[in-house]
């Protein structure tokens, strides 16, 4: 099995009227499709149309995906990036989805597919740590989470100290067991979505 989503089960999706294979693919896949939508800041009236769109879209393109060429999630990601600047193109909405259409489209220069490799990966990256952190919210008890938050958003150890009344062993504790935990949820969930 390649590193990827399971290649037996895009070859169901393909080459079958496997409902099946469809739902796994929409389970696995359907968060990540709205992470990346969510991150061009689509309007919520025209956000689900969006997924709906780029459900279609897949459908109709699977047969095109060639693992040769490198990993599902990366030609998924694309595709959905693709769908949200066609998107704008036609919508010539507010100011904002201009600008954000305009960072996009830096990234589709020709002479620079590394940029987008690089976007790619960061919002996979952000939408796998997002899952595993929520999972170790719903497993923890107390200030353990609210403390490596605080870290992650930029606060300093002292400053977690004065805002929590905790000691400094006590914070160094939280977050190192915070942190171990994140991690294993990080592979969890690369596994459950890769299926690994």
């Amino acid at each position: 099995m390649s590193n990827d989503t399971s290649y037996s089960l895009l070859e169901k999706a393909i080459h079958t009227d496997n409902d099946g294979a469809w739902t796994e693919l929409d389970s696995r896949y359907r968060a990540f499709i709205c992470h990346i939508i969510r991150s061009f800041q689509i309007s919520d009236n025209d956000f689900d149309d969006l997924v709906q769109q780029v459900m279609i879209k897949l459908m109709n393109s699977l047969k095109s995906y060639d693992r040769e060429k490198g990993q599902f999630r990366n030609w998924l990601a694309a595709l959905v990036r693709s769908k949200c600047l066609m998107y704008f193109r036609t919508q010539k909405k507010e100011l904002k989805h201009k600008d954000a259409l305009e960072k996009q489209a830096n990234l589709a220069t020709e002479d620079e597919p590394s940029k987008i490799d690089s976007w790619i990966a960061s919002e996979w990256e952000d939408y796998v740590s997002t899952i595993a952190l929520d999972r170790v919210r719903e497993s923890y008890r107390g200030k353990s989470v609210e403390v490596f938050e605080m870290l992650l958003e930029g606060m300093t150890i002292e400053e977690v100290m004065e805002k929590t009344g905790l000691t400094l062993q006590t914070v160094y504790t939280m977050k190192a067991r915070v942190k171990k935990s994140v991690m294993f949820e990080i592979r969890s969930v690369v596994r459950d979505l890769e299926g690994r």
